[in-house]
């Protein structure tokens, strides 16, 4: 699958405990891609259901990162990247299967506009209709979707899904890697494009390459509950000035508020209640990473 000539392209691919889905994944992405210099390499997170060895039978050829625990979403894309082997990087969920020829225009619109340092192909729902693109707006607050029909061209956008995440290796070397704050999951793909955009890269949708992703939410647990509310205030709290902080709380009074009227609202409450004590316990590493964050954007600024 792989051809020295053109810009080389690493697909990072985790698994825990999904044995058949990662094997489905893999074969997809081997049938459905065609751009020629391309390598798959799946990170496993502590599996214990014989995924590494079906995987390993199956796919001889596929790189293989055997996780003693479940790192998370972060850490373990990060390690992949962190080898700064290839000239570009696509974070690829196990349950997304692409359309044939899906990465080649990712690949061309990057070579094309180096100032891009993200894009995000069009994801699709399994009956064709189009669940997310890119997303516009105050991060974490009203979000609309490029939705289909809305637009068919490459559009500048705040922040795309990290279902099918594509990257820059130059911007790995500028912005870094995923941050592992967010660890296990949720937000690190929304703060990754706030950086990327505050070091002056573009983070575009690119609808040219195709991928169909079941994005619905279905019921949340108590544990994406608990991550997500944590998740949003901890994005906001290390990234936005501080003239938006007093719109922040009055965001989250409103979140609390809609908590109240849920139809699950015992749940909701008690595990929105546990993300504040959590913030509340981490507020020195949560200023820690604001003041390092601020600082980081003055030196650019500087320069």
């Amino acid at each position: 699958m792989t051809d020295s000539t053109e810009p080389r392209v690493v697909i990072s691919v985790l698994n825990w405990n999904q044995r058949e889905e990662t094997i489905e994944c893999i074969e997809a992405l081997r049938t459905q891609t065609n751009y020629p210099n391309v390598d798959i390499v799946v990170v496993d997170n502590g599996s214990e259901d014989g995924s590494v060895t079906a995987i390993r039978q199956a796919f001889p050829e596929v790189r293989l990162i055997e996780n003693e625990t479940n790192r998370g979403f972060g850490p373990a894309h990060n390690q992949v990247m962190e080898s700064r082997d290839a000239n570009y990087y696509v974070l690829f969920n196990n349950d997304a299967d692409p359309e044939e020829g899906w990465l080649t225009p990712l690949v061309e619109y990057a070579e094309a506009n180096p100032d891009v340092g993200v894009q995000g192909p069009e994801l699709r729902f399994p009956d064709g209709s189009v669940h997310s693109g890119g997303f516009f707006g105050p991060f974490g607050g009203e979000r609309r979707i490029v939705d289909q029909g809305e637009t068919v061209d490459v559009e500048d956008v705040d922040w795309v899904s990290g279902a099918v995440f594509f990257i820059s290796n130059d911007v790995v070397t500028e912005v870094g890697t995923l941050d592992e704050i967010f660890a296990p999951i949720y937000f690190e793909e929304v703060d990754y494009c706030w950086r990327v955009g505050a070091d002056g890269y573009r983070v575009v949708y690119n609808p040219n390459g195709i991928v169909t992703h079941d994005g619905s939410a279905g019921d949340e647990s108590e544990r994406v509950m608990f991550l997500m509310r944590k998740h949003e205030i901890l994005f906001k709290a290390i990234n936005y000035p501080a003239r938006w902080l007093p719109c922040m709380a009055v965001d989250e009074l409103r979140s609390f508020a809609g908590a109240l009227f849920a139809p699950d609202r015992g749940d909701r409450i008690v595990q929105y209640a546990r993300a504040y004590a959590s913030l509340v316990r981490e507020a020195p590493e949560i200023w820690q990473k604001r003041s390092e964050r601020r600082r980081r954007h003055r030196t650019s600024d500087i320069e």
